[in-house]
């Protein structure tokens, strides 16, 4: 029996985009045979947005009063979701007809916790994301490479194939298990490193990621962060959403350590860009604190044998490099 499913579109100034992209994934629900909805959650947009898409009189729209960022608007529809998976989808990414035929079965599975999907670029269909590979190194964990499962590459891998994160762009989740991680964290608002601290925190639960090639997106890449700032500003949001993440969830005393070691080095290079964001993110130690000791009463698995494992598993991986 096919899963029902609610996607959870954020948008934020996508007037020339809803109707660009979103007929693709209505089209692609015509082929799907469990349940559905559409929500899309409007951060504030000061552009015709909301007009657009009252065009499609099957979308639920939800009007935000303020422009909150990324992880509200996903957590948004997340509490409003019917259904027991959720797709989280940007407003710039076109599905394939048969995009939904693939990840129901994964969810009979209850240490799935979400399936991440391939995509490639729309302007000139380059592969872009696959299965995300996580190697920690420099006192970080770091996720920009990916891998890809065909018949000459990595062919000998069994299913499910495993992912370190999800592509924040596009993923499937169990429901359930997101309103358990209380969804993204808002503390990284307004965007970037939210899909990567939260697929963490689901790894550090004993919850799975798994990776399904057949499942196809095509993404126009960086849309919505140009539409937001300029370069400076995404490297500081970037340098500070990493030092969040790190202090609320390694709890390794060496991993911990090794972080703040590299942390030191960093700052004493006296790099604008890292002072910034290091300042940026102190300011809300106290609230990371909280967080910290929640997220560590809840782990099931430790640092260390997430490094373990994933270490042994992507050794036997070829990789792709982030493009």
């Amino acid at each position: 029996m096919q899963k029902n499913v609610s996607i959870i579109i954020p948008n934020y100034n996508g007037e020339k985009l809803i109707p660009k992209y979103l007929p693709s994934v209505i089209d692609a629900l015509k082929n799907y045979l469990g349940k559905s909805e559409i929500i899309i959650v409007d951060d504030k947009s000061s552009d015709r947005s909301i007009e657009e898409i009252k065009k499609f009189k099957s979308v639920n729209i939800i009007p935000l009063e303020s422009n909150s960022g990324f992880a509200h608007a996903c957590n948004k529809g997340l509490f409003v979701a019917q259904h027991e998976v959720v797709l989280f989808l940007n407003n710039d990414v076109l599905l394939l007809k048969d995009f939904f035929h693939f990840f129901s079965d994964y969810f009979n599975d209850p240490a799935v916790f979400a399936v991440t999907v391939r995509s490639f670029r729309a302007n000139d269909g380059r592969f872009l994301d696959g299965g995300k590979i996580g190697t920690w190194r420099y006192g970080s964990w770091h996720v920009s490479q990916n891998y890809d499962v065909t018949e000459t590459e990595n062919s000998h891998l069994k299913k499910p194939y495993l992912s370190f994160s999800v592509q924040g762009a596009f993923f499937f989740a169990d429901r359930e298990k997101m309103l358990n991680l209380n969804g993204f964290d808002e503390l990284m608002s307004p965007y970037i490193y939210e899909e990567t601290d939260l697929s963490y925190r689901a790894l550090k639960r004993g919850w799975k990621i798994a990776y399904e090639p057949r499942c196809i997106a095509y993404h126009e890449v960086g849309t919505s962060i140009k539409k937001r700032s300029h370069y400076y500003k995404v490297r500081i949001l970037s340098e500070r959403n990493r030092l969040i993440f790190l202090w609320k969830n390694i709890h390794d005393r060496q991993m911990f350590y090794n972080s703040i070691r590299y942390l030191a080095v960093i700052l004493l290079t006296l790099n604008p860009v890292k002072w910034i964001a290091f300042l940026w993110a102190f300011s809300k130690i106290n609230k990371i604190y909280h967080r910290r000791i929640s997220e560590r009463k809840a782990c099931v698995k430790t640092d260390k044998e997430i490094y373990v494992y994933f270490n042994e598993y992507f050794s036997k991986i070829e990789r792709k490099a982030k493009l």
